[in-house]
């Protein structure tokens, strides 16, 4: 079979051929059990052998092997393949046979092939009567070339949605996909003419007068679709997987697929493909993984589009943690909302509420009317027109001219106008510029609008990225958000409120954090431990809520100790016991090494070599020694040999000294012995 064709007619077939499918199917009707074993489990031992007689010697010492021959006969799958039945499998025959495992392998590298798919191609080849040798058969999935099942393919494995895209094989092509000769079946046996198929199927019209027609073999069928007129649209294919979901294909008129999907048993989409014109190739698709039952339950959705992917979580109330990403999985930078931009109605709205509010009197109804009904975007278009022409913000009109529950609804419909609209990007500068201003107007001088602070902070739905605008554009214009906080709440409101706050410094992804980032960091922290008295909180938000992986506390460590000194030393000047131990744990985990990881080296980069040395010199110098920080790093560093040889050349370099000669002068007993060993063994190893 060194060339498979999907128009194969039984007389075509060497004599070998022919009694290799007559015995398969023979032990197939004794043996209803499939074969768990993939290609890629026998491919070496069946391409090493030199011959079949070869081959038959290593099936008692090869599991895989064995199963084959006990199942379907070891024997007859070799005769299938050797086409021209010279006893060995030449390189076409082997090219034939490498085709079938790469056609339905995802790139995850687990084949999605199996023996049961093998059977199926046995199964569909129909031996004729002894007077009819001649007669047409079909193979599903036999366009090797092609990498698809679309010709004649009625196996669930006939196309596999996701080849070639992220290797996911949940959603394939379904029984019933059909091939371009109109030959296909539903249940994996000969095909026959589907025109005879249907022949008798009733049709089922819908009200435009389009009908369809559908033929069932348990829990597969297979459906035609027509138009009005009568003519042949195309083919829907389902059938249940092993754990009841339902598959689906739909292909067009020549049987090529279009689009496939996979729903759950509470007829939730798991999966849906659209393919390109070849019928294999996504050129979109959706994956969603559910968390929960119904529709409302929590859930992932990971969508590839436009040469990217798109990742987004429902927590059961709302979207959010939208990523975008390359396709190398790179997050892409997120894009800004459209600009607010005044314009000529939003202008003489705004100069109708400053007369509704002007002097003496207000005209409350002018003002209901004109608030109460406007979209967000165009809420902002007239806080902005109202300020430009005004000087004063339409906030504090409403403030002055309102009050009680009146006052604090008109103020809520401003501050939603100010919530994020949409998560996947980031916030306009105007926007950003009306939350600042509101913020500050509600914070500065005596008293405090803690409804408008409220509003805007905790209602507010910004994403991290989106509170860091907010907080950035904040500080540069206003000192510091953190602190005004901290001066106009306290207690349990303004725990709460520094955590939203701080949520704009968190890690919004693995990628390296930006160098603005990373002084409002190093500033906030720095803020929070001068002077007397420390702000726990801000230290704690930062430090073990915020997300960060190893190299990116790495950065946070190098810039905090280049422009404020030490960040180990101030965590040690104003925490003590437990507290001190776990915060000085996180911050040296930056420094840690990469041995057993994807990421294992031979080397750290120098200035992560130098922070490490500069902190176990801080760590042992002058009197008492930090023996937690020594700890954190050489006990839970995961420093390879390599590594730890790097450090300690680099501390010698440093210091004038051996980094073992340090050990031995501030360490004594087993735990001097203990690091010891540590730095020799490395040196061995190395």
């Amino acid at each position: 079979m060194g060339e498979i064709s999907k128009d194969i007619t039984f007389g075509q077939l060497t004599s070998k051929q022919q009694e290799a499918i007559k015995n398969i199917k023979e032990k197939m009707q004794k043996n209803s059990g499939g074969i768990d074993y993939s290609i890629s489990d026998f491919q070496d031992s069946i391409f090493s052998a030199g011959s079949y007689s070869e081959l038959a010697g290593k099936v008692d010492s090869n599991s895989a092997l064995k199963k084959i021959d006990d199942t379907i006969g070891l024997e007859n799958f070799y005769n299938l393949l050797d086409s021209n039945g010279d006893g060995k499998l030449d390189t076409d025959e082997q090219n034939a046979f490498n085709n079938l495992n790469t056609q339905f392998q995802g790139q995850s590298g687990s084949a999605a092939l199996d023996f049961a798919d093998l059977y199926d191609i046995a199964l569909n080849i129909e031996i004729p009567d002894e007077s009819n040798t001649q007669q047409d058969i079909d193979i599903t999935g036999a366009d090797m070339n092609s990498g698809t099942g679309a010709t004649g393919t009625t196996d669930t494995t006939g196309t596999n949605a996701t080849n070639g895209t992220n290797g996911t094989t949940g959603s394939t092509a379904t029984d019933g996909t059909t091939s371009a000769d109109d030959s296909s079946t539903t249940d994996g046996t000969a095909s026959t003419d589907l025109n005879s198929m249907f022949a008798d199927a009733k049709k089922d019209y819908n009200s435009d007068g389009s009908y369809s027609k559908t033929i069932k073999d348990g829990d597969t069928s297979l459906k035609q679709n027509f138009d009005k007129n009568g003519t042949l649209i195309g083919y829907e294919s389902t059938a249940l997987d092993s754990n009841g979901n339902t598959m689906t294909t739909v292909s067009n008129a020549e049987g090529t697929p279009t689009s496939a999907s996979l729903t759950d048993t509470q007829g939730r989409t798991m999966e849906n493909y659209q393919f390109e014109d070849d019928g294999v190739t996504p050129k979109e698709y959706t994956i969603t993984t559910w968390n929960g039952d119904g529709d409302d339950a929590p859930r992932t959705v990971l969508q590839y589009k436009d040469g990217g992917y798109t990742t987004k979580t429902f927590d059961g109330d709302k979207w959010s943690n939208e990523v975008a990403c390359d396709m190398e999985g790179n997050k892409l930078p997120m894009e800004k909302a459209d600009s607010v931009t005044v314009d000529e109605k939003s202008q003489k709205l705004a100069d109708q509420l400053f007369e509704a509010m002007d002097g003496w009197g207000t005209d409350e109804a002018s003002v209901h009317q004109i608030l109460d009904k406007a979209s967000p975007e165009d809420l902002q278009k007239i806080m902005l027109a109202y300020q430009e022409a005004h000087g004063e913000s339409l906030m504090d009109a409403i403030k002055g001219d309102f009050s009680g529950k009146e006052e604090k609804g008109l103020k809520e419909t401003l501050t939603n106008a100010l919530k994020s609209q949409d998560d996947s990007k980031l916030l306009a500068d105007k926007q950003v510029g009306l939350v600042v201003q509101e913020l500050n107007n509600a914070m500065k001088g005596l008293g405090t609008d803690e409804d408008v602070v409220n509003s805007i902070l905790k209602d507010g739905n910004y994403t991290p990225e989106q509170m860091n605008q907010i907080l950035s554009a904040y500080n540069k214009t206003n000192g510091s958000l953190i602190s005004d906080i901290k001066g106009d709440f306290s207690g349990k409101a303004e725990k709460e409120l520094k955590g939203i706050a701080l949520k704009g410094l968190s890690a919004s992804s693995e990628e390296p954090l930006s160098t603005e980032q990373l002084d409002m960091i190093s500033s906030e922290l720095k803020s929070a431990m001068k002077g007397l008295g420390t702000d726990e909180d801000v230290v704690n938000t930062i430090l073990k809520d915020g997300g960060y992986n190893s190299d990116q506390m790495a950065q946070i460590l190098e810039n905090y100790d280049t422009t404020n000194g030490s960040l180990i030393g101030d965590i040690k000047g104003d925490f003590s016991g437990k507290a001190e131990k776990e915060l000085k744990a996180i911050v040296l985990g930056g420094l840690q090494g990469t041995k057993g990881t994807e990421a294992e080296a031979d080397s750290l980069p120098d200035n992560k070599v130098k922070m490490v040395v500069t902190e176990l010199n801080r760590a042992m110098k002058g009197l008492g020694t930090d023996e937690d920080a020594v700890s954190s790093i050489l006990n839970d560093g995961n420093y390879t040999p390599a590594q730890l040889t790097q450090i300690m050349d680099a501390y010698k370099e440093e210091y004038g000294k051996s980094l073992t000669a340090a050990i031995k002068g501030d360490f004594s007993g087993s735990t001097q012995d203990k690091y010891v060993y540590m730095l020799n063994q490395a040196l061995i190893d190395t």
